[in-house]
């Protein structure tokens, strides 16, 4: 039997028995008369755009059986308003795009494709990429450097990224845009992205103002400034650029590229491979990133249309876990929007089965495989409006997308941990009473959940850790934060900290080391000690009972003993406990305490005579005494610096001096040839070998003379 929109099956029995009177009843609309058109197939493709006229609740059902290319469905009245699940069937028009084939076999199951005029390919030529006036739109080209200019002008918090490229090499260019746009961040990612279909331009524009409207308002703008603070943002206004280029709805191979992703049904893996290249970027994209939120736009119709577009089982109506939130956010986008909210869709919204079935697009594929909330959103009935009509697109859209953007800050965020090492975790995070789970960005740990206001249940799990459970309360404006800290799944684990003590030579100093039950089940543990050099005492033999994640201490007393041994300098000194699992003791842990002695350590220096004078060619002798004011043996370096006149030190390292011993210390000035009464200063410095900040220091003064000479008279003779 072939399959059927399950909007239509409750009322299935009525329209067989009496079908007839809807084409008989006064007012009900006909079958629209033949068009006289040729068909206009797009670039790339055999496949022209056509109209179905849908007469019955089956008609639909053929359309979606023979995977025909659907891309709109309305009331065959253009009075009536799209109708609701549930409600009598009216006649529908279908726009499918087919090539001869599909709508002879369309003709088989006897339904006729009438030929319709492109309105793209009519659109492209009057005022597409590459023609001149104003309402022409800007060339591939054209919007690449505009991009280029959002980059460079803000390279604080923005980056230009190709992604890919496309069957015809052209770059999918990308910006991203956030405060710290080279970092990876507690924040939660958002996407927008046009033209799927190439020749669905409005979207294009919108995304690229909504860039220049963050950059420019940045740090100015609170609201806006928020958004960029808060969160990582990636726009891709050209997703599909050949066909942009040729006015296309496929791209260069001739595919719809929102066909083009796995499906639930007819596509279950989710793996790239045999995909087109523009949507092996999107996947590959999705999987490099944790979107939270998003949403593709479109033209050809006005509506918000969310998950799910595909559904199995056409007489079991299927709705998304996420159904409330989609209908919340959608009406929230939807009433900001004038030419949505009037679109003819009830509140502006549909779920997609339920208004045409369609399998590959990328609303499911994110949803079902990536957990992301992202919609497809019809931006208006004409799929290529003139390029001077943007400044009205702009105003209709502009406040609805930045409101749909800041729903990202909304819900529940938190960071899932391992509660041991404090790591970041792949995770995901469930919600009980919806069933759908989002994931953790492994490099930061952080998750965004978005919910409805109220009481929720979050189940955070990651392989080979232990569940974890949290209740919480989200509150509409902000986001509950909720951090999960995860526990190796494991019967019995024991985990100890490090310890470090100081104190004074002679005193006694405790170490005390924290025990951890990281194990699933109440266990307690048996204390050994491995003491270092000096004398160590445990305090603490036994440890527990503890219950998971539950600590206990651990003591151990260390003697610092009062005199260093020979030679050796005290230091520092090292032991090793070792903590064993009762209930399973082949598990164990170690941890090391060190003991560190206070070193009061000193030096004083001193000189004989701080100054001393001679003539040129003769040289003075300072004695010098270092003594070791500390408490511990040290030896000493001598240095001298600021000296212009050749000076000696004797020796330049004293040998280790016990505590108030002192050695005696040479420092030789040779008094150079010039004029007499000039000085030399040089400073003697004695610097501890234990710790070169510790030192002194002793200024020398050494004075040339004046040199006297006094006549000698020789007489000789008699």
């Amino acid at each position: 039997m072939p399959r059927m929109s399950c909007r239509w099956l409750p009322f299935l029995l009525i329209v067989v028995l009496i079908g007839t009177v809807f084409l008989a009843t006064p007012g009900q609309a006909k079958v629209p008369e033949a068009l006289d058109v040729t068909p206009e197939p797009y670039p790339f493709s055999d496949r022209y755009p056509a109209e179905v006229y849908l007469g019955s609740p089956g008609d639909l059902d053929i359309l979606v059986e023979l995977e025909l290319d659907i891309e709109t469905v309305r009331p065959a009245d253009s009075s009536r308003p799209f109708p609701q699940y549930g409600a009598p069937f009216e006649a529908l028009i279908a726009v499918v795009n087919v090539n001869p084939e599909e709508a002879q076999r369309l003709a088989d199951r006897g339904l006729s494709a009438r030929p319709i005029p492109n309105e793209s390919l009519r659109a492209q030529r009057l005022y597409g990429p590459g023609t001149t006036g104003p309402e022409a739109w800007p060339t591939f080209d054209q919007f690449v450097t505009r991009m280029q200019g959002i980059a460079m002008a803000h390279p604080d918090i923005v980056r230009m990224v190709s992604i890919g490229k496309s069957v015809n090499n052209r770059d999918l260019w990308v910006l991203k845009i956030s405060d710290n746009p080279d970092v990876e961040e507690d924040e939660p990612e958002f996407k927008y992205s046009a033209n799927h279909h190439g020749d669905e331009t409005v979207g294009i524009e919108i995304t690229l103002r909504l860039a220049e409207l963050l950059v420019s308002s940045y740090p100015t703008d609170t609201m806006l400034t928020e958004l960029v603070d808060e969160m990582e943002i990636w726009l891709w206004p050209i997703y599909n650029p050949d066909g942009y280029v040729a006015s296309s709805r496929y791209n260069a191979h001739g595919e719809d590229l929102n066909r083009n992703f796995p499906d639930r049904f007819t596509d279950p893996v989710d793996d790239p491979a045999g995909h087109e290249p523009e949507t092996q970027a999107a996947m590959y994209w999705g999987y490099d990133h944790r979107f939270v939120m998003g949403a593709n736009y479109h033209g050809g119709a006005a509506v918000v249309n969310y998950p799910w577009d595909a559904i199995e089982d056409p007489y079991d109506p299927e709705y998304a876990p996420d159904d409330a939130l989609y209908y919340d956010y959608g009406v929230g986008y939807s009433s900001r929007n004038s030419r949505i909210w009037t679109g003819g869709f009830p509140q502006g919204v549909t779920r997609g089965w339920e208004w045409y079935m369609i399998y590959g697009g990328m609303q499911d594929w994110a949803y079902h495989w990536r957990g992301e909330h992202h919609v497809c959103i019809e931006l208006g009935d004409s799929k290529k409006p003139p390029y001077t009509d943007m400044d009205t697109y702009w105003d209709e859209n502009q406040e609805a997308m930045i409101w749909w953007m800041q729903r990202a800050l909304r819900g529940a965020r938190g960071l899932v941990t391992d509660a041991l090492t404090g790591q970041p975790l792949d995770a995901t995070v469930d919600v009980a009473e919806i069933g759908k789970i989002v994931r953790t960005d492994p490099d930061v740990g952080d998750y965004h959940r978005l919910l409805l206001p109220g009481t929720w249940t979050l189940v955070c799990h990651a392989d080979g850790y232990l569940d974890q459970t949290w209740v919480v309360e989200v509150v509409d404006g902000t986001a509950t934060v909720q951090d999960c800290a995860l526990l190796p799944d494991v019967q019995f684990g024991v985990m100890v900290g490090g310890s470090e003590a100081t104190g004074q030579p002679g005193e006694t100093v405790t170490h005390t080391f924290t025990i951890t039950n990281v194990g699933a089940a109440v266990d307690s543990y048996g204390v050994s000690l491995t003491p270092g050099d000096w004398p160590a005492t445990l305090l603490d033999p036994q440890v527990g009972p503890l219950a998971p994640l539950q600590s206990g201490q651990v003591r151990v007393s260390v003697q610092i003993p009062a005199e260093p041994a020979g030679d050796g300098l005290l230091a520092t000194d090292v032991l090793t406990v070792e903590v064993t699992s009762q209930g399973a003791p082949e598990i164990s842990a170690q941890a090391q305490g060190t003991t560190h002695a206070v070193a009061d350590l000193a030096v004083a220096l001193a000189a004989d005579q701080a100054g001393r004078s001679a003539l040129a060619g003769q040289a003075v002798t300072y004695t010098l005494l270092v003594t070791n004011a500390g408490s511990y043996t040290d030896t000493y370096t001598l240095t001298a610096t600021g000296n212009q006149w050749p000076t000696q030190v004797t020796p330049t390292q004293t040998s280790p001096l016990m505590p108030g011993a002192a050695a005696q210390i040479l420092v030789r000035v040779e008094i150079p040839a010039g004029p007499p009464g000039q000085a030399d200063t040089v400073t003697i410095r004695a610097t501890s070998g234990l710790d070169n900040q510790v030192y002194a220091e002793q200024s020398l003064i050494t004075l040339r003379l004046w040199g006297v000479y006094l006549p000698v008279t020789v007489k000789t003779g008699g």
